[in-house]
C-alpha cells in the first residue's frame, strides 16, 4: 500500500506498506490534520529489479510521451538528469513508442477520462506489461526544473511538441471538448 498526505503531489511524505508490521510507519508522516490517499501498490520489477515509470501528457486528448525513470525503488519520483541519464530515458522512451500495446492503453484512458489537460504516471516492465500509477489534472507537464539546457536538447523532440501544442491549445479555449455544455457561462 502507498499512503501520502492529500495535496502531497511531490513524493514528500510518502511511504510504502509492505505488510502489517509496517503500518507504524505512518505515524512518521506529518499529518497536520490533513486527509490522506492509500493506493494498492503492485510490484511491477523489471527482471534486473528495478522500476520503470513514464509520464504521458495529454493536451486536448492527445497523447504525448512526456518522461521515463528507472530506479530501484519503486516510488519514483524526478531526479536532476545528466546527460548519460538523459540518453537512456530518451532510448526508452523511444522503445515504448514503438509499443504495439501503448496506443490502445492511451487511447483508452483518453476516453475515460474527460479533461483536455492532464497528466499519468504509467509503470512499465521489461515483458511490456503496463500498470497505473496516477492520473492528475495537477501533473507536471512542462515543468524543466532538473533539466539543464544542455540536457533538453536531448529531450526536445519529446518536449517541444508538448510545450507547442500546450501553448496553441491554451490559447485557443475554442478547442476544449471537456464540457458538455457549449458556454461555462449560465444565462
Amino acid at each position: 500500500m502507498l499512503v501520502r498526505p492529500s495535496r502531497s503531489q511531490t513524493g514528500k511524505s510518502l511511504i510504502k506498506i509492505d505488510g502489517p508490521g509496517d503500518w507504524d510507519e505512518i505515524f512518521t508522516i506529518d499529518w497536520a490534520g490533513r486527509k490522506f490517499y492509500m493506493n494498492q501498490f503492485v510490484d511491477r520489477r523489471n527482471e534486473d529489479g528495478t522500476f520503470t515509470l513514464f509520464r504521458v501528457a495529454f493536451i486536448n486528448r492527445k497523447p504525448y510521451l512526456r518522461g521515463s525513470t528507472t530506479k530501484e525503488f519503486p516510488i519514483v519520483h524526478g531526479t536532476v538528469r545528466t546527460m548519460e541519464v538523459a540518453r537512456k530515458e530518451v532510448a526508452r522512451l523511444d522503445q515504448l513508442s514503438e509499443s504495439p500495446t501503448l496506443p490502445k492503453v492511451v487511447e483508452e484512458l483518453s476516453k475515460r477520462i474527460q479533461l483536455n489537460f492532464w497528466g499519468i504516471d504509467l509503470g512499465y516492465s521489461a515483458d511490456g506489461d503496463f500498470g497505473f500509477y496516477e492520473a492528475t489534472a495537477a501533473m507536471s507537464i512542462t515543468s524543466r526544473s532538473q533539466i539543464s539546457d544542455e540536457v533538453m536538447t536531448i529531450f526536445a523532440r519529446y518536449l517541444n511538441p508538448i510545450f507547442d501544442h500546450l501553448k496553441t491549445a491554451i490559447l485557443t479555449p475554442s478547442s476544449w471538448d471537456c464540457w458538455s455544455q457549449p458556454s461555462l457561462v449560465q444565462h
